[in-house]
């Protein structure tokens, strides 16, 4: 019994030295299977910061090249309302300076029209005596007694 006792003793050494050695096995590939999990989940959020940050900074470039645009706009509105303005001035000064000319050309054409009948009158009474005596009779009398009603 002694000799049986030993042999399975042994035999349990043997089993319980294979078992630990199983054991620490899978000890050692759990431990490295939590590792590589570790690892791996320590990757995909790095990854996944690393993707938050790049669509923060693209949102961030989107936003300033919308300003900047809007800025560029609002300063290229700004000239065309310059430029604009500067036209409407030009033209209103012009259509002043086209009032006053026309305003001057009347003004001459009445000096000339007031010259042309003061200029009718005088030669009107110069040849009032001589119109006088081209006249007949009937028509000095007739002149004479003419009163403009």
């Amino acid at each position: 019994i002694n000799v049986k006792m030993k042999a399975r003793g042994v035999l349990g050494d043997a089993l319980g030295e294979s078992n630990a050695a199983i054991a620490a096995e899978d000890e050692a590939r759990m431990l490295r299977i939590q590792e590589e999990a570790r690892k791996k989940a320590e990757a995909e959020y790095q990854e996944k910061q690393r993707k938050e940050a790049q669509k923060k900074q693209d949102i961030r470039n989107t936003l300033d090249r919308q300003i900047q645009e809007a800025v560029a706009r609002k300063q290229e509105e700004e000239d065309a309302r310059q430029k604009q303005a500067e036209i409407f001035k030009r033209e209103a000064y012009e259509a002043q300076l086209e009032l006053q000319r026309q305003e001057e050309a009347r003004r001459q054409a009445q000096s000339d029209y007031r010259m042309q009948l003061e200029d009718q009158l005088r030669y009107g009474v110069k040849l009032r005596p001589t119109r006088e005596l081209m006249m007949s009779d009937v028509e000095r009398k007739i002149n004479k007694t003419f009163k403009p009603s």
